[in-house]
């Protein structure tokens, strides 16, 4: 399960998020994992890397209010 890269404001727009998820997919884990599951808003920028979306699967979440 990936859930959500991100990088600081002032360090965007080097490609250092694309890098960071592209070492992921390379490694042996990511290589050999039949799935990756994403957590995120930003499906944009995972969809540029590949990602794409099924919507058969859903994120059950509980929202507490405190």
């Amino acid at each position: 399960m990936l859930s959500e890269v991100v990088v600081a404001a002032e360090q965007q727009r080097q490609c250092l998020g694309r890098q960071m998820v592209q070492a992921l997919l390379a490694s042996q884990a990511g290589a050999t994992a039949e799935q990756i599951f994403l957590m995120t808003t930003n499906s944009g920028f995972y969809s540029l890397l590949g990602f794409t979306a099924h919507h058969d699967q859903h994120l059950p979440v509980l929202h507490r209010r405190g």
